[in-house]
């Protein structure tokens, strides 16, 4: 899985975003987070291209103005996530969930909990999806947050801790070759195991159809789903209005020799969410 470095992807940008979440007021926090964001579009032009590029797979006959207008706020809303990042490490778990605001496809979420079986939550980088792991926490136990490092130890340690806080348990794929039996195991524990399925080369992926062209959807959660059973639940969680909005699609086991449709599903759901809230879609890796 590719990574992104953000502008400001260094500790100390981190622990003065965790001081500031304590005794800024948002609103100026994002004020802030909006020149971070155009300073981090401007010194990274190649970063900007991707982001460009991969906004025309989606709206083809976009303008170039249009197509930069919509990057430009894609970097802004990048930076105000790190911003919340920062606000909800100083505030109660009660406080952060009552961030989200409105839940869309609550029965989806009800019906996967009904199977008594482990859960695989699949998402990607839109919106939150740090604060989705703290709710699917809330809601069914113990969660993990299935990873690959930042490459930087101190900023890996600053996201596990930040995760230990809510009870939220980091698995490092490539830091361990039992990584695959860990998460084995906790799903026949009945628990979640959360991954980001975006961001994916050829390697242990399935290509299948994204926008107007094709992408990469890892085998590991079809595998997982059909070696244990459990459900996969595609999940997403973004900022609508004032809050957040949590959105669950409907889940479903992976059989044998349904990986090409369920990689397919998977990305269908990606683009749903994708289209309905295209300025917080954080890929800055280009598509397959």
């Amino acid at each position: 899985m590719a990574q992104y470095r953000h502008l400001l992807d260094n500790p100390w940008f981190y622990h003065l975003g965790f001081a500031a979440g304590r005794a800024v007021p948002k609103s100026v926090l994002y004020r802030v987070a909006d020149f971070v964001g155009d300073a981090s579009r401007k010194g990274n032009p190649e970063k900007d291209r991707v982001v460009q590029d991969n906004l025309r797979r989606v709206f083809p006959d976009a303008t170039a103005g249009e197509l930069a207008a919509l990057s430009r706020r894609v970097f802004r809303n990048f930076a105000r996530y790190f911003v919340d990042f920062g606000r909800f490490r100083s505030m109660s778990q009660k406080a952060i969930l009552s961030e989200i605001r409105t839940f869309e496809g609550e029965e989806n979420m009800k019906a996967a909990l009904e199977t008594g079986s482990g859960i695989i939550v699949v998402s990607g980088h839109i919106g939150n999806w740090e604060l989705g792991s703290f709710f699917f926490e809330r809601n069914n136990g113990r969660i993990n947050v299935v990873s690959v490092s930042e490459g930087r130890p101190v900023i890996d340690r600053i996201r596990e801790d930040y995760r230990k806080r809510h009870s939220v348990h980091t698995i490092y794929t490539d830091q361990s070759p039992f990584a695959a039996i860990e998460m084995i195991g906790a799903l026949r524990r009945k628990e979640i195991v959360a991954m980001l399925v975006d961001r994916w080369g050829p390697e242990g992926a399935i290509r299948t159809g994204f926008f107007k062209g094709g992408c990469y959807i890892p085998k590991g959660p079809l595998a997982l789903s059909r070696v244990s059973g459990a459900v996969v639940l595609p999940c997403f969680v973004v900022r609508d209005g004032e809050g957040y909005k949590a959105i669950v699609e409907e889940p479903f086991v992976v059989e044998e020799g349904d990986d090409a449709p369920c990689a397919r599903r998977l990305a269908a759901a990606l683009e749903r969410v994708i289209l309905r809230y295209l300025e917080q879609w954080y890929n800055f890796v280009p598509l397959a």
